[in-house]
């Protein structure tokens, strides 16, 4: 029979006092294992801590860092347990390494996006070493947009983009690599000083996902193996779903999916219930039969939503699995990289997404009234949120596309 020891039994009766059921170390190698469980789903973390009557007082520190960590910055364990083993906070960080780590993780990208990607990567490592170094994220900011936004018009969306992939950057640099939280990125009013303001005024709309951003979007879900995220972002912007409706799905015999009706609702709506629509893909140009695979992916049962969804989903309440979503999305770096160079983009443009498409991305147009039934909305909601959609890149597409040739490029 295996006994326990008696100051093993004291630790762990401590770990469950003080931080609740889920938390369980055991040995392995002769090194603590840390283990937190949540429902069916498990993580762990193999620390440096030797295993032994000795480890007691660093292994209770420990833990209430690492709840700390996962609590306030969203971290997963392993992520944390490395904060933990790396000295967070310490100065001695090496930046090229991080660096060298956070781009690793782009590998997956098309080569484009990954080249543009490793140049600003390059610019902000020389300005940390510029003479005087910055020692904060504001000093950061503040050095890079002096040296290199002489060509970059304020309130543009050159800058978003640069300042995207810094934050992108500083962020795994202190969730990953122990950067100090001095370096975590602008925020707000310190960061829309930075950008600037446009001259151009503009209706205020929630903006669509743009194709190219989808795709790089969903690229980067794939290459980072998130096929569960992947999965809950694809049916929402390749099928125009709102995120709550991912708790109200169907697969019909004939293997076509349904939504319920009873998602958008209010008081006024209660009494006359929408019956469930039908939805289907309209593919981004260059993902072209991706809506369908995941569509039998969902059916089959071969690949869940993420927890949190289904989590969310099983408490019944809709504004839950909205809220998951956009959770998920929030802490995913490449989402954060997007909205930083997009003003404006929500979790729910990605439902907007489909609608552009519809409307911009192929040759012929969808009628609005067809985009409206598929998106389950009225006519008059759609033309009222959608029908103001333009931009500069899509005039030129439809001028060229009506008289044949490129009007900016034309020989005069």
């Amino acid at each position: 029979m295996n006994f326990k020891p008696d100051w093993l039994r004291l630790l762990r009766a401590t770990i469950k006092r003080d931080h609740g059921l889920g938390w369980l170390i055991v040995e392995q190698a002769d090194k603590v294992k840390f283990i937190r469980r949540r429902g069916s789903e498990s993580s762990t973390f193999v620390s440096n801590i030797p295993w032994g009557l000795s480890c007691t007082s660093e292994v209770i520190q420990t833990i209430g860092q690492l709840r700390e960590l996962m609590e306030t910055r969203g971290l997963t364990l392993a992520q944390a347990g490395k904060l933990t083993q790396n000295k967070e906070g310490s100065s001695d960080i090496n930046w090229e390494n991080a660096a060298k780590d956070f781009l690793a993780l782009k590998a997956g990208h098309r080569t484009f996006t990954r080249q543009i990607t490793e140049t600003r990567i390059k610019k902000v490592l020389r300005t940390l070493n510029a003479s005087p170094r910055p020692t904060n994220a504001q000093a950061l900011y503040n050095e890079y947009a002096k040296v290199y936004f002489h060509r970059c018009p304020e309130g543009g969306v050159g800058r978003r983009r640069h300042f995207g992939d810094m934050a992108a950057f500083l962020t795994h640099a202190v969730n990953e690599c122990g950067a100090d939280r001095k370096w975590l990125p602008l925020k707000g009013d310190k960061l829309d000083v930075l950008i600037g303001n446009s001259d151009r005024t503009s209706e205020k709309l929630t903006p669509p996902v743009k194709d190219d951003d989808l795709h790089s979007l969903l690229d980067s879900l794939r290459s980072s193996d998130r096929p569960d995220l992947y999965l809950a972002v694809g049916l929402v912007s390749l099928f125009g779903l709102r995120p709550a409706e991912l708790a109200a799905l169907r697969v019909d015999d004939n293997g076509m999916l349904w939504v319920g009706g009873q998602v958008k609702r209010n008081k006024r709506t209660m009494k006359n219930p929408k019956p469930d629509r039908f939805v289907f893909p309209i593919d981004i140009p260059t993902m072209r039969g991706e809506g369908q695979r995941l569509l039998k992916l969902y059916s089959s049962g071969l690949q869940k939503l993420p927890f949190a969804i289904l989590t969310a989903i099983q408490s019944g309440e809709l504004k839950a699995v909205g809220d998951a979503f956009r959770q998920l999305l929030d802490r995913y770096e490449p989402w954060q990289s997007l909205v930083a160079a997009n003003p404006g983009v929500t979790p729910y443009s990605l439902r907007h997404s489909y609608a552009w498409r519809g409307t911009k991305s192929y040759e012929r147009q969808i009628p609005s009234r067809d985009l409206a039934a598929m998106m389950g909305h009225t006519l008059l909601i759609h033309q009222r949120h959608y029908g103001a959609w333009t931009d500069q890149m899509s005039a030129l597409a439809s001028v060229t596309k009506a008289i044949g040739t490129n009007p900016l490029t034309a020989d005069v």
